[in-house]
């Protein structure tokens, strides 16, 4: 009894507080279609940044040059702590995806990296689903993660 009252209690939770996954599929395609090389993802940062910061997180930016941490402070409890990549890879983009990446990349000593970049290992993906888990703690009050988790 007591496990099954956990789970309603959760899945109330998660109901309540499901993201918009349109505005996430924008996102995605977005972060997809101006993908950046390793430290030159200042664009990339300051989605990321600026939707933390939409969401309610204190953010903490040039950590490292582009890092970024977002903090949100919800009650006396455990801590959850999410990390994704920010940058993509230099190869050149064949999906013929709508939202492919077409940024012509410049590395740091100014040579081209095979015209383009890409973000062939899932990086944006990474990137939504960690902005989208921030929803939850955004949109629950202090009380009911506390008591629930």
């Amino acid at each position: 009894m007591q496990l099954q009252e956990s789970a309603e209690k959760w899945r109330s939770i998660f109901e309540s507080s499901f993201p918009d996954l349109e505005n996430y599929s924008s996102i995605y395609k977005n972060l997809h279609q101006h993908t950046e090389l390793p430290g030159q993802e200042s664009r990339t940062a300051a989605t990321v940044a600026a939707h933390l910061t939409a969401l309610g997180f204190d953010v903490q930016t040039k950590i490292g040059r582009h890092g970024l941490v977002g903090i949100t402070r919800n009650g006396i409890g455990k801590t959850i702590m999410l990390r994704s990549e920010l940058d993509a890879l230099p190869l050149q983009e064949k999906t013929g995806l709508p939202y492919a990446s077409q940024v012509q990349q410049i590395d740091a000593d100014g040579s081209t990296q095979n015209g383009s970049c890409m973000a062939a290992d899932t990086t944006c993906s990474w990137q939504v689903l960690l902005l989208a888990a921030a929803d939850l703690p955004a949109k629950t009050s202090d009380t009911t993660l506390v008591k629930n988790f």
